[in-house]
């Protein structure tokens, strides 16, 4: 896989790593303390900007605990970013809908994020 260049917008977050080292894919973390209502819809900033290579798109998607620790969803189920939204302040973003009042903290681990190669009818 070519590598992807990262910068970090935010000090709040630990650095992006391999889940337990094995994976394929990287925890993604709040980059702000957010508190929602239920009912309420917001994008969650991310904390990162990234360049991917020519050819490649990122997947993010809420991790299996997301739900169960805040209550939140991500209201368009999987987020896709392809290689053009690469700028330095093109922030990732999750966006979610709170089926309850909840809190998330800086650093909080929301989301997951995996690269792949695209496939070109």
């Amino acid at each position: 896989m070519p590598k992807i260049r990262i910068r970090y917008l935010s000090d709040k977050i630990e650095k992006l790593r391999y889940i337990d080292g094995k994976s394929d894919w990287i925890d993604l973390r709040a980059a702000e303390t957010v508190e929602l209502k239920a009912g309420e819809s917001r994008y969650i900033p991310l904390g990162v900007a990234m360049v991917l290579p020519q050819g490649y798109e990122a997947h993010v998607l809420p991790r299996s605990s997301t739900f169960r620790n805040y209550g939140i969803l991500m209201s368009n189920s999987m987020g896709v970013v392809d290689e053009s939204y690469c700028g330095d302040e093109d922030e990732w973003k999750m966006p979610v809908y709170a089926t309850r009042d909840c809190r998330i903290e800086a650093n909080d681990r929301i989301a997951h994020h995996g690269a792949s190669a695209r496939h070109r009818i």
